[in-house]
């Protein structure tokens, strides 16, 4: 359908709308530059009132105002000061000028009908001023007010000093009336121009908005009887605008849904087929997949449960659905009473591992309980999905008696070959070879060459017997860095054999963990020391400590020669080491020691760059 060309008629109604914003616009900076003229006007005036109340102090001698007293009105003296200050006030174009004492009392008065010892009305709205003048020894004027009589005033005064240069009276001037009623005049004006305007703006607005409304109440009425189903009722809008245009496109669009109402009605056939299609083929996979699914309504009746389900729980029944779990498991299934716990509770989230007798067998099943809802999200049952472990927690027994006969193996092993007694016979008997051979230096060499080897045995003797021992843990609370003090402490001569680069982090320095000082004391040795190995002299060891979460991550790292990809999974193995005296003991007892305390232990390492091993202990106190 071609857009006609008839928009003129919008446009002009946006165009007023902008012409009334411009409007009011207007006013706004009018008001601003009112505001801004006031102020200056009230600074010049300011200024030009002190510099007459200045000018009081050269006209009228200080000396002469002891002289004047109640009743002397009348006198030729006072007249003559009076004419004074009349003469000023012609001068200045000022409303009056007239003197006070310290106690706000008139002196002299430009005006004759002033009477010596009055008090001046509009003087009690300037008192701060008056004040200030008085303090600061300075001229000062009063912004602009209005007094008990409804009238602006602006005035100044000037402090009138003796030969001492004590304050002894107050010169005063008023502003000429003639000035403040022009501000006066410009407001009124600035009121009348911003209150016509607005109620023009108010007027044209909504006589504007109820143009453009009119036409949008049909199109939401006919829209509204499009929401009923009905498509046959044909808008008429006569505008020759934009909303006339959209109230054509609206019944073309009306006649488009007609069409396209039997369009669907065709289609919806074709999806509802297509729907129970689906159906049989999801029912298909849902009894088909190797996880068994049970749901169960709020009142725990069964809605589904496929074959999977069936075969885990030895259900006999082909026909489970609709009926109560109570009817389908018997008090005495082991699976009855997870269900009674869950419904008693109406907490569906679980998530457990069962080994439950079903019949003969004895059955591992992992049971992951999720609430279900519906798609207005509101709870209407609880989803049961069971895994059979039964198999991978066989392989898992069988894989853990390798090992175990894997370590016995090296058990057996190691005593063969490393027998702790005999050793020791064979050392005392050397101690005493060395002393009556104290005189031929070759054999006692040689005597003290056996003895460290000797000594190297009994140490892979001891820590074998170590490693093959549960380690029995004195907990306590310890500071980490009071851990990794010590422990660089023991290793102190060998970092500084090697002029080795020590950096230390703890983040925050009060971080501690629960656990036994000694044996992790020896972890941290242990590892320390692979690492003093691992560099080259003047290389870098560095060690941080952080908590993460209820966890204190340890990282000990180093820049030495690192450890290739085929070793890496080893080094925590009993007896396997890199290192040509190297007992392989050292990393499986730090391993064994950290698992004891409910921790674990991993290594980075890359080949010619550095290793980084990582411990994460239990902190003391939890979060």
């Amino acid at each position: 359908m071609r857009r006609p060309v008839f928009l003129k008629s919008l446009q002009a109604k946006i165009t007023l709308y902008f012409i009334i914003f411009t409007l009011l616009i207007i006013n706004i900076i009018g008001s601003l530059l009112y505001f801004q003229a006031r102020k200056y006007f009230d600074e010049e005036l300011g200024d030009k009132l002190k510099s007459a109340a200045v000018n009081v102090n050269y006209l009228i001698q200080p000396d002469l105002l002891r002289y004047i007293n109640p009743g002397i009105e009348r006198s030729n003296f006072y007249k003559s000061l009076s004419a004074s200050l009349r003469g000023m006030q012609k001068s200045f174009g000022l409303q009056r000028v007239y003197i006070i004492d310290r106690s706000d009392k008139l002196l002299i008065d430009s005006d004759s009908l002033g009477l010596i010892g009055s008090s001046i009305p509009h003087l009690q709205a300037n008192l701060a001023e008056l004040s200030k003048a008085i303090k600061d020894g300075l001229p000062v004027y009063t912004t602009l007010y209005r007094a008990y009589n409804g009238n602006l005033y602006k005035s100044a005064f000037a402090p009138i000093k003796n030969k001492d240069g004590k304050i002894i009276a107050m010169a005063c001037v008023d502003a000429s009336p003639s000035f403040l009623n022009v501000i006066n005049k410009i407001e009124n004006f600035l009121i009348m121009v911003n209150t016509v305007s607005l109620l023009i703006a108010l007027l044209l607005s909504f006589l504007l908005a109820r143009s453009i409304t009119n036409p949008i109440k049909k199109l939401v009425t006919a829209a509204q009887k499009i929401s009923g189903g009905d498509y046959k009722t044909e808008i008429k809008i006569t505008s020759q605008n934009e909303i006339g245009f959209l109230g054509g496109v609206f019944n073309s669009m009306q006649k488009n849904i007609r069409e396209n109402e039997e369009k669907l009605r065709i289609l919806k056939q074709s999806a509802e087929q297509a729907a129970d299609n689906i159906k049989s083929y999801n029912e298909l996979i849902l009894q088909n997949i190797p996880t068994g699914i049970l749901t169960f309504d709020l009142n725990g009746i069964i809605t589904v449960c496929n074959n999977e389900a069936k075969s885990l729980l030895n259900i006999i029944s082909s026909d489970t659905t609709n009926k109560h779990y109570s009817s389908v498991f018997n008090p005495g299934h082991p699976f009855r009473a997870i269900i009674d716990n869950v419904y008693k509770k109406k907490d569906f989230l679980l998530l457990i591992e069962e080994e439950l007798r079903l019949g003969k067998k004895k059955k591992t099943i992992s049971i992951k309980v999720t609430p279900l809802y519906d798609y207005k999200n509101n709870l209407i049952g609880s989803n049961w999905l069971l895994i059979d472990l039964s198999d991978i927690r066989d392989l898992q027994v069988e894989i853990k008696e390798k090992e175990w006969l894997a370590h016995l193996g090296e058990l057996s092993a190691g005593i063969a070959h490393e027998i702790r007694n005999p050793l020791n016979s064979i050392s005392l008997y050397l101690g005493l070879l060395k002393r009556k051979i104290t005189d031929q230096p070759e054999q006692t060499e040689s005597v003290e060459k056996i003895q460290r080897e000797i000594n190297n045995l009994n140490k892979i003797v001891a820590d074998f017997l170590y490693f093959s021992r549960i380690p029995q843990l004195n907990i306590e609370t310890l500071l980490i860095s009071k851990l990794i003090s010590e422990s660089l402490f023991l290793a102190e001569d060998k970092i500084s054999q090697k002029h080795i680069n020590v950096i230390t982090e703890v983040n925050p320095e009060n971080l501690s963990v629960s656990g036994d000082m000694m044996q992790l004391k020896q972890v941290m040795l242990n590892i320390i020391l692979n690492s003093i190995a691992a560099v080259k002299d003047k290389g870098k060891l560095k060690i941080t400590a952080n908590k993460n979460d209820e966890y204190i991550t340890l990282e000990i790292s180093d820049n030495g020669e690192g450890i290739s990809e085929e070793n890496i999974d080893k080094i925590f193995q009993p007896f396997f080491s890199t290192r040509k005296n190297g007992t392989g003991l050292g990393l499986a007892i730090a391993a064994n020691i950290v698992k004891a305390h409910n921790g674990t232990i991993s290594v980075d390492s890359i080949l010619e760059k550095g290793t980084k091993i990582k411990l994460s202990l239990p902190s003391a106190g939890g979060k």
